[in-house]
């Protein structure tokens, strides 16, 4: 019987058909869309049906699930929310191995990864930092609070903001994985950039902060200088003065980059860029840029190892692609076109072709896909389709051409 196998063959099987593909000693595989939180949250919600599932096969299976049980946590709901409150008192009981053998085991070094959601109609700051005492093998954090889309920093209420000072301070040490999707004041995350500096591989922040709030909560600080020598994947989606904070941080390893600000080519591109040339694999441009000919240019002549390129197209009159440009390594591009509409399919194939049919083998040796992105075909697309540009001879001019 399947029972009768060693335990650590039945760990690696139960292990295997509960992975969720994320990686928690080494981040995220590069290439995982952006919106990673979604795709995630999808993704753990069908492993967990695999490992409840296994809870009721036999105590001694149930010993072994248990583990992987409880490495991923998600509360987005109030359901999920009473159960943690549940799972708080539980942690903080467990202070021994044989702690609560009667019921499924719960030991605090399990726990390896938190995801948490806050709306107006769900409070859940004090009970993740509740759990978050408790996790001293925690691995990544991921804050989502979606009262701060609408609400700015300065005017969001100073209890939301206490609450989330509070539940930074509680994270562990050592995560590798921080997502923080609000607005923040640099100094409530200098607790994590001090006991984790060395171990964060992936940083998403969507606001980094530096003035003070009308409380006085915190003092105006300077720039300090913080060294990240694992980083690999970095994305700040808006900041005050995030030129400094880039040109002050030290991030010898970061391959996959988002920029949202627009910091003008010659900043970009002769101080920040340079900084990470020799290790960007992947560099993404938000809407707020808008990508030239001469950003371009200066763009893929610095970056010479770089082999994604992704932004938005706010100007399909004038293509920021000529045959003067040249790449050695460039293999993917992808152009969202989300502010513009098209009349009809051949409009859009036609463009896409004006764009890119001047890239030739010669020039991009390795580019034979561009995707474009948020495609709108007339008002009654309610959603972009994406369409992909397949390179079938010595440059795009004749393209096949495809809906994805």
């Amino acid at each position: 019987m399947t029972t009768d196998l060693p335990t650590e063959v039945l760990r690696v099987i139960i292990r295997l058909a509960t992975y969720s593909d994320i990686d928690f000693d080494n981040g995220f595989i590069h290439g995982l869309d952006m919106d990673w939180f979604v795709t995630f949250r999808r993704r753990n919600a069908k492993t967990m049906e695999t490992k409840f599932a296994l809870l009721t096969i036999s105590h001694r299976i149930m010993q072994i699930a248990a583990e992987f049980l409880y490495e991923i946590i998600v509360v987005t709901d109030k359901p999920f929310l009473l159960c943690y409150e549940n799972l708080a008192a539980k942690l903080e009981r467990s202070s021994t191995p044989a702690a609560l053998t009667h019921l499924v085991p719960c030991r605090r070094e399990w726990v390896k990864f938190i995801f948490a959601y806050e709306s107006s109609q769900l409070t859940t700051a004090p009970t993740v930092a509740a759990i978050l005492r408790f996790c001293p093998e925690l691995k990544g954090f991921s804050w989502i609070n979606q009262r701060s889309r609408w609400t700015p920093y300065l005017l969001s209420s100073s209890r939301t903001r206490f609450e989330e000072e509070q539940m930074i301070e509680k994270i562990p040490n050592g995560i590798t994985i921080f997502n923080w999707h609000a607005d923040v004041h640099r100094v409530a995350l200098a607790s994590v950039f001090r006991g984790s500096s060395a171990s964060l591989r992936v940083l998403y922040i969507g606001g980094l902060r530096n003035y003070s709030p009308s409380n006085n909560a915190f003092p105006q600080v300077q720039h300090i200088p913080e060294i990240f020598p694992s980083l690999s994947d970095l994305k700040i989606m808006a900041s005050v003065n995030l030129f400094d904070t880039l040109e002050m941080w030290s991030i010898p390893a970061l391959a996959d980059l988002y920029l949202e600000e627009d910091f003008g080519d010659d900043r970009l591109c002769d101080i920040v860029l340079p900084k990470v040339a020799r290790t960007l694999r992947i560099l993404r441009f938000g809407v707020r840029i808008h990508v030239t000919t001469e950003l371009l240019s200066k763009t893929i002549h610095v970056c010479q190892c770089l082999q994604e390129l992704h932004y938005c197209d706010l100007d399909v009159v004038v293509s920021p692609w000529t045959s003067r440009l040249t790449h050695p390594s460039l293999k993917y591009v992808e152009v969202s076109y989300d502010m513009f509409e098209f009349e009809d399919m051949e409009q859009a194939n036609s463009s896409l072709l004006r764009d890119f049919g001047c890239l030739s083998n010669d020039r991009f040796p390795l580019l034979d896909t561009i995707v474009a992105s948020d495609v709108f075909i007339n008002s009654s697309e309610r959603m972009g389709c994406r369409i992909m540009l397949q390179r079938v001879s010595g440059n795009f001019s004749a393209a096949g051409i495809r809906v994805l």
